[in-house]
């Protein structure tokens, strides 16, 4: 029976459990960035065409009518 209740002991362990909560945390980090890092290059496009327009947009000299008196 005292074999029994040290292996049990044994099992739930501090550094165990704290392995335990490591690796699942890198393990969900791990799942969180892959898909992160393949959608970042399909952001390329829009974030480059938005700064052109942006670029066009700022060019454009006023339009305001002026008054003449």
């Amino acid at each position: 029976m005292d074999q029994l209740k040290s292996n049990t002991k044994n099992m739930l362990s501090a550094t165990a459990v704290i392995g335990y909560t490591l690796g699942f945390l890198g393990l969900s980090i791990f799942m969180t960035t892959q898909p992160v890092t393949a959608l970042i290059p399909l952001l390329f496009a829009p974030v480059v065409c938005g700064t052109f327009g942006l670029i066009l947009y700022k060019s454009q000299p006023n339009s305001m009518p002026v008054n003449s008196i």
